[in-house]
C-alpha cells in the first residue's frame, strides 16, 4: 500500500541531540502534506501525512527509511490497519465505521 503525495516546500529544523531532523512538507496550497522526522537523510520515527484540505491520511513509523510497526491509513470511511516489518507488508485489516470488513 502506498500514498503519493505532491510536495511542494520543506521546513526542516533540529529537533534533538540525536541526529534527528524534524522536517514539514507542504503541498501547494500551503497545507501539511506530511511532518516527521529524518536520520541520516532517511525517514526515521513517527510520520504524519495529509490530504490537501489537511485531513490525516496515514499515519505510522519508520525506522531507518523503513516502515515498520503498525501503520494507519484514513479512506473516505474505511481505516486500513497495516502492519508492517522491515518495509514488508506481514497483515492488512480494514474497518469501516463499525466493524473489520476483511482481515488477511
Amino acid at each position: 500500500m502506498t500514498t503519493t503525495l505532491k510536495v511542494y516546500k520543506q521546513e526542516a529544523k533540529k529537533k534533538d541531540l540525536q541526529g534527528l531532523t524534524e522536517v514539514t512538507y507542504f503541498h501547494s496550497n500551503g497545507e501539511i502534506a506530511q511532518t516527521g522526522f529524518l536520520k541520516e537523510g532517511k525517514p526515521h520515527g513517527e510520520w504524519t501525512q495529509y490530504d490537501p484540505k489537511g485531513l490525516k491520511i496515514a499515519s505510522g513509523s519508520y525506522k531507518n527509511g523503513k516502515r515498520q510497526g503498525k501503520w494507519l491509513f484514513w479512506n473516505y470511511d474505511t481505516l486500513d490497519e497495516v502492519t508492517f516489518n522491515d518495509n514488508k507488508v506481514e497483515r492488512i485489516t480494514k474497518w469501516n465505521n463499525t466493524s473489520v470488513v476483511s482481515k488477511n
